[in-house]
């Protein structure tokens, strides 16, 4: 029977703790990826409310200031927003 190569893991402290305190790893991971999961959704809302940010404000500076509108556009489009064909289609709105 061959020997079994070794494998470099890295264990977290945590689970090493957790371990040692008689508990069971899983819950580790099961509250680990609850953490994560909620720190998801608390940035995936912040990436959108900034978004809308973005939007508001373009709108509002191409109202003020219509000379800069391509430019604006522009910003938009390269930040992630709206293209300029979109918009075209849906009458500035998205």
């Amino acid at each position: 029977m061959a020997a079994k190569p070794e494998l470099d893991v890295a264990v977290p402290r945590e689970v090493i703790q957790y371990i040692e305190d008689g508990r069971n790893p899983d819950i580790y991971t099961r509250e680990f990826i609850e953490i994560v999961v909620k720190q998801n959704q608390f940035m995936k809302g912040k990436m959108e409310a900034y978004r809308d940010f973005r939007d508001v404000l373009a709108d509002q500076i191409k109202v003020s200031f219509p000379e800069l509108a391509g430019k604006v556009d522009d910003v938009i489009e390269g930040t992630g927003g709206r293209k300029k064909k979109e918009e075209s289609q849906n009458g500035g709105s998205s």
